[in-house]
C-alpha cells in the first residue's frame, strides 16, 4: 500500500532507514523502503550496503539531480501510494503511523505535505541555515492549507501513483532548488488538491552559512528557469515573496541608484552574512540585489 522513496546523495541513510524499518514493522499496510543512490560514488557504498537488508537500493550510473530522480522512483515503486522523503532527515516516534491513519482516513487524498521541525540549534556558522529553516520552512498544517499549492515542499510528501504518473518533476531543471515550487504550481493548473498535515520530518543537518549562500545563488537561477517554463505567469510571480519584492524594486523611485550600487550591496550583506552576522532581513537583501545583478529589468517587458 505505501512505497517509501528515498533520494540519497552523499548523505548517509542508515539511521533514517533503521528508523522508518522499526515502525513499518509495527503497521497493519504493506510497506516498502525504496533508496535511490544518485551516483554517491564509492566511498559511500559501506553505508548504502547496511541498509540493504531493510530497503531496496539502486546505484544509479549517473547523477540525475533532484527533479530527475524523484521521477526515477516511478520505474521502482509497487504500491499505490508514494512517501517521499529527503535522505538526510529524522524521523520522529509513530511517523509512519501517523501516514498510515491519514492514508486510511482519507483514502481519497491525492496529494498531502506532512511538514518539517527543525533540530537543536547548531554552533558557528551553521545557525544561519538553522534560522532560516526554523523561521521560514517548518509552518504547521494550519498555515501551510492557506495557500496548500505554493507550500508544497518535497522533503516529506504522499501522492498517488497515478497522479504522479500524470504530473512528474520538471526534468529541465537540473540546479539546486525550485523544483518543488514549479510541481506545486503544475499541481495547481492541473486542479490537483494539496492537502497538509502535522506530521513533520526533523531536519538535524545544516549547511555552513558560506555553502547556504552557494545554494542560495543556485536557486535563484533555477527559479529563473522556472519563470521561463511557466512564460512569466503573473499570478506565480505573486506566489514567490523574491519575485514580490523584485517587481516592487523595479517600481521604486530609487531604482536607478539601487540598479548601479546592488552589486556592492550584495557583496557587503554576503560578508556580514558570512562573518557571523546571522540575519534573516539581510539574507533578503542579498537575494534581492543577486537577482538584480543577474536578472536586471526582468520585468519591464
Amino acid at each position: 500500500m505505501l512505497s517509501i522513496c528515498i533520494p540519497v546523495y552523499r548523505s548517509d541513510p542508515r539511521q533514517m532507514v533503521e528508523a522508518l524499518h522499526v515502525q513499518a514493522q509495527l503497521l497493519s499496510i504493506p510497506v516498502e523502503i525504496l533508496v535511490l543512490d544518485d551516483a554517491s560514488g564509492d566511498s559511500w557504498l559501506p553505508a548504502f550496503k547496511a541498509v540493504e537488508a531493510f530497503a531496496t537500493v539502486v546505484h544509479l550510473p549517473e547523477n540525475l539531480g533532484r527533479a530527475r530522480i524523484r521521477n526515477a522512483f516511478v520505474s521502482y515503486a509497487k504500491y499505490q501510494h508514494m512517501l517521499f522523503l529527503d535522505g538526510d532527515v529524522g524521523i520522529p516516534e509513530g511517523f509512519l503511523a501517523r501516514w498510515t491513519d491519514y492514508l486510511l482516513a482519507h483514502p481519497e487524498s491525492r496529494v498531502c505535505c506532512g511538514g518539517k521541525v527543525c533540530g537543536p540549534r547548531p554552533a558557528g556558522s551553521r545557525q544561519l541555515r538553522w534560522k532560516y529553516a526554523n523561521t521560514r520552512e517548518t509552518q504547521p498544517a494550519a498555515i501551510r492549507q492557506l495557500h496548500p499549492h505554493q507550500s508544497f515542499i518535497t522533503g516529506n510528501f504522499l501522492i498517488q501513483a497515478m497522479v504522479f504518473h500524470h504530473v512528474k518533476f520538471h526534468e529541465q531543471l537540473i540546479g539546486y532548488g525550485h523544483e518543488d515550487t514549479l510541481f506545486g504550481y503544475e499541481l495547481k493548473q492541473h486542479g490537483i488538491q494539496v492537502s497538509h498535515l502535522d506530521n513533520p520530518i526533523r531536519l538535524e543537518d545544516f549547511d555552513t552559512a558560506a555553502a547556504f549562500l552557494d545554494k542560495t545563488r543556485e536557486s535563484i537561477h533555477s527559479l529563473m528557469q522556472v519563470l521561463e517554463i511557466v512564460q512569466y505567469d503573473k499570478a506565480f510571480i505573486q506566489e514567490i515573496r523574491l519575485l514580490r519584492a523584485y517587481e516592487q524594486l523595479l517600481r521604486s523611485p530609487f531604482y536607478r541608484f539601487l540598479r548601479c550600487s546592488g552589486g556592492l550591496i550584495a557583496r557587503f550583506c554576503k560578508f556580514l552574512l558570512i562573518n557571523g552576522i546571522h540575519s534573516l532581513i539581510l539574507l533578503d537583501i542579498y537575494k534581492l540585489f543577486y537577482l538584480n545583478r543577474n536578472q536586471c529589468g526582468l520585468f519591464k517587458a
